[in-house]
């Protein structure tokens, strides 16, 4: 995920399955570190080396703060989902 002047790897969970080009969805999202959000602020979504740029958005809500464990963020959306 890009936004503003960072980088930061992140999980997202999508309302769809799948995506085409020019669809719409929302997400949730998790990211590895804390960063600076706030509503309203633009990001991209850039994927590989190459950074190809596959989807772009708007930050619609912030949920309160969630510790990523051991940089496993899989396992922190899991337990996410549980409460």
């Amino acid at each position: 995920m890009y936004c503003s002047t960072w980088d930061q790897v992140g999980r997202f969970d999508m309302s769809n399955e799948l995506l085409m080009p020019g669809e719409h969805t929302s997400a949730t999202v998790l990211l590895m570190k804390d960063m600076p959000l706030r509503k309203g602020m633009a990001f991209t979504l850039r994927e590989g080396s190459s950074k190809t740029t596959i989807a772009r958005g708007i930050i619609s809500d912030l949920e309160g703060h969630v510790s990523v464990e051991k940089h496993n963020l899989k396992k922190s959306a899991e337990k996410i989902g549980e409460n």
